[in-house]
């Protein structure tokens, strides 16, 4: 892990990252969940890219009553993990970056110890930072080409984490090629 990724974790922790409903939690590159390590093979098989991510801060949430610089702030942090994450996504498989015009992005929520299940288009608000950063990092061309799907969730399990699978549009195979334990 590079200087600026230790640093963007250290603010994360050190501002008492949050999840929706519980004490500051520590964050790591890459959230270990119940999601297949073998990440390398989506790419290699399917041309997905999978990118994990914590799950977004509170600030971020479109009901959060927060100032616009607080929220300007976790907008910032948030954009910038996601780019790290994706950029260290794109260094595990030794791909360059692709610059798609056209992609779609699912969306895999783990819960966690979690007992509720957050609002499915507010969690979609919640990553507009993120798909942001697979913009700033040169996976997509343009944000308004990416197009993500709705989420699903899965739960109970040891960390809340988010997973992006990314793919391009034009080349993308049908959801019913993939395990039926990704949950696609």
């Amino acid at each position: 892990m590079g200087k600026p990724v230790e640093k963007l974790l250290k603010s994360r922790k050190r501002a008492g990252a949050r999840g929706s409903d519980g004490p500051a939690r520590e964050i790591s590159a890459a959230p270990s969940t119940g999601f297949p390590q073998d990440f390398h093979k989506l790419w290699i098989e399917h041309g997905i890219l999978a990118v994990g991510l914590a799950w977004p801060p509170r600030d971020l949430t479109p009901n959060a009553r927060v100032h616009r610089f607080a929220r300007a702030r976790a907008v910032a942090a948030y954009r910038k993990e996601a780019g790290w994450s994706a950029t260290a996504a794109l260094r595990a498989v030794r791909a360059p970056r692709p610059g798609w015009k056209r992609a779609s992005v699912n969306v895999l929520a783990y819960l966690g110890p979690r007992p509720t299940r957050p609002d499915p288009d507010n969690l979609l608000a919640s990553l507009k930072a993120a798909f942001d950063g697979l913009e700033d990092t040169g996976i997509v061309a343009d944000d308004r080409g990416l197009w993500p799907a709705p989420p699903v969730f899965h739960g109970p399990s040891a960390r809340a984490a988010i997973w992006l699978l990314v793919r391009e549009i034009s080349t993308a195979p049908a959801t019913a090629d993939l395990p039926p334990e990704w949950g696609i």
